[in-house]
């Protein structure tokens, strides 16, 4: 949110994104638990508490001291969502499921000869970047973009958008240590620290093939062909649990319940609400008079 009102349409820039947050975590009050190198004991590292809403301001100070106002960007597109039907990889003639999201800024990059590019922001604990090159989202952004920016006339008929570039910001802050003409953090007598910190700041590219694009096409519409078997019940519902769940699934304390031979339903009705996840992605919501008017 700090960043969607940082990043307005144009090459102007909006308020400070740390004014932003501010505001919208003034009642706001948590800790989180992060890496710090301290300054007491040389190429040491500890895991220390923090106050979540200093740290939110601290990350957004630090990020425009990285990037600046990234002068080179032409906001495009900013927290707009999207919707785009995908052709039944068995009948072209007929689409299969209307793909819908919400992509986070495209821009044109005037440094890249005009390229247009999604921002895609990322705030994470630690940076990785080595799953990327098949993570399905951007492969779905990616193959449906031109298309739908092309539909809304914000691009060319012959532009095309082909990367997308995550904009990692990791939620810890650099240590209270000076830095030689390279970057790198000093011990006290002036020696370079044996152990430096992970990067706090990466733009990471992610570059698709119109040949990718087409592919992830196809990948969308088979997913949603055994989606569609499994709401008819043609296929079985299955769990398929990883250490993944336990950070990942809104759901995997009822998983336990339901492992164990619990009460399911009970324990649904005292912990769960029941929402439409696809509200914001309505006709209502996606009429060009809204999108206006927000």
């Amino acid at each position: 949110m700090a960043l969607a009102e940082w990043y307005i349409p144009g090459k102007k820039r909006g308020p400070h994104p740390a004014e932003t947050w501010d505001k919208i975590t003034k009642d706001y009050t948590d800790s989180v638990r992060t890496e710090t190198l301290t300054g007491f004991i040389d190429d040491d590292v500890e895991m220390g508490w923090l106050d979540a809403r200093q740290l939110g301001h601290n990350l957004l100070v630090n990020y425009v001291k990285q990037y600046g106002e990234d002068e080179q960007w032409e906001v495009l597109w900013n927290e707009r969502p999207f919707k785009q039907l995908i052709p039944h990889p068995q009948d072209k003639s007929k689409p299969i499921v209307n793909y819908v999201g919400t992509i986070d800024l495209i821009v044109r990059d005037h440094a890249a000869d005009g390229r247009i590019r999604y921002i895609d922001h990322k705030f994470m604990k630690t940076i990785s970047t080595r799953h990327l090159w098949i993570d399905s989202q951007n492969g779905g952004y990616l193959a449906i973009g031109t298309h739908q920016l092309r539909q809304e006339g914000i691009i060319g008929p012959k532009e095309s958008i082909r990367d997308l570039i995550y904009n990692f910001v990791r939620k810890a802050l650099p240590p209270d240590k000076p830095r030689n003409e390279f970057g790198e953090f000093l011990n006290k007598d002036g020696s370079v620290s044996k152990i430096q910190p992970a990067p706090f700041f990466e733009r990471y590219a992610v570059t698709k093939t119109a040949a990718e694009r087409n592919s992830q096409i196809l990948h969308i519409g088979n997913e949603a062909l055994i989606m569609n078997k499994f709401r008819t019940q043609e296929l079985p519902l299955y769990k398929n649990p990883t250490r993944d769940c336990t950070w990942d699934c809104p759901f995997f304390g009822l998983c336990q319940v339901d492992e164990s031979g619990g009460d399911v339903e009970a324990t649904k009705k005292s912990i769960y609400r029941q929402e439409n996840p696809y509200a914001e992605y309505q006709e209502n919501a996606l009429s060009p008079k809204r999108l206006r008017e927000e």
